[in-house]
């Protein structure tokens, strides 16, 4: 019973139980579990301590766990740094400790365990990059977008033409829609920092303005206010290198989306296929050579051919009612 406790739990043990001829209630079962002696292991050097949640969002934990095994060693009742230095001075043993950027178990480790070294684990070393070229590319993006709309244009791809550019000015009501966006960011942004400047906790600022944390934070790390985002084609930075080729092939004649799109394949370009497709699609319709469907001609006397089937008829609930159920119909 305590075999079946462990492997499937409350009720999925109790109900095997039964069919084992061994009944025993959920309960049972569950004492049975809390009874069991913990398995004793070694003494532990190398560590790695994280939070655990019970429930999540509500109640959270420690988790500790011997590296060297790879198998879970203790698990604390709360996150605590209290709690896990009583833990750490029960065992001197230990030599090293991976954990995650919380500052209580920095202290921690530094008060329970002063022999140990601190490691960060490989998670949030990456966790760590991250952040750091967060933060230091957010106010870099007119670079970046320069950087990646200029790349070296291929050998093949130096023809050129008076062909008209395929973008098109964005319409009056877009852009009103834009500029207002971009004047509540702007006014989010000043609002930001007005109170950070108070020096007001980042919740109760995420709560005044109506935004989340990470967009308070975000603003706080701006050196200026926030830029309004241009109006761009959805994927032309994949096509630049290649653009100026398909321009030149639609020139020869060549006017297959797939196959223009094989021929910069295999010059290099490794993405969708559909960019190109939409690409030429905008080029066919800015100079007007979209390709255009002839209705079918009606159907002469004598003619063999099958007729189109009529269009099915939807009806609504009360009319289904009111067929299948005629005395329940309103008068």
């Amino acid at each position: 019973l305590r075999a079946l406790s462990f492997a499937l739990g409350g009720r999925p043990a109790a109900r095997l139980a039964r069919h084992l001829r061994l009944p025993c209630t959920r309960t049972s079962l569950l004492r049975l579990l809390r009874q069991a002696p913990l398995p004793a292991f070694a003494p532990p050097r190398i560590v790695g301590v994280d939070d655990w949640a019970f429930r999540r969002g509500h109640r959270y934990g420690t988790i500790i766990v011997d590296l060297e095994r790879h198998q879970p060693i203790a698990l604390l009742p709360d996150r605590q740094a209290d709690t896990l230095v009583a833990w750490l001075r029960r065992h001197p043993s230990i030599t090293v400790i991976s954990r995650d950027r919380a500052e209580a178990y920095a202290e921690a480790a530094r008060r329970g365990a002063p022999q140990a070294t601190q490691v960060a684990d490989r998670w949030h070393l990456l966790k760590n990059l991250t952040d750091g070229l967060e933060q230091f590319f957010l106010n870099k993006r007119h670079v970046l977008k320069t950087a990646v709309l200029a790349p070296a244009v291929p050998a093949a791809c130096t023809g050129t033409g008076p062909l008209p550019p395929v973008l098109c000015a964005a319409p009056p009501a877009a852009e009103v829609v834009a500029d207002q966006r971009h004047a509540r960011y702007l006014d989010q942004y000043q609002r930001i920092q007005a109170l950070a400047a108070q020096q007001i906790a980042t919740a109760t600022i995420a709560q005044h303005v109506e935004v989340r944390r990470g967009t308070v934070y975000r603003y706080l790390r701006l050196a200026e206010p926030p830029r309004r985002k241009q109006p761009g084609r959805r994927g032309s930075y994949l096509l630049a290198p290649y653009e100026a080729y398909l321009r030149t092939r639609w020139q020869e004649g060549c006017r297959n989306a797939k196959q223009l799109g094989r021929e910069i394949q295999a010059q290099g370009y490794s993405y969708s296929s559909t960019t190109v497709e939409r690409f030429i699609g905008q080029l066919r319709h800015t100079l007007g050579t979209a390709r255009s469907f002839r209705k079918a001609a009606p159907m002469a006397a004598g003619d063999k051919r099958v007729p189109a089937r009529p269009p099915r008829r939807v009806c609504d609930r009360g009319t289904f009612s009111r067929v299948l159920i005629p005395d329940l119909a309103p008068k």
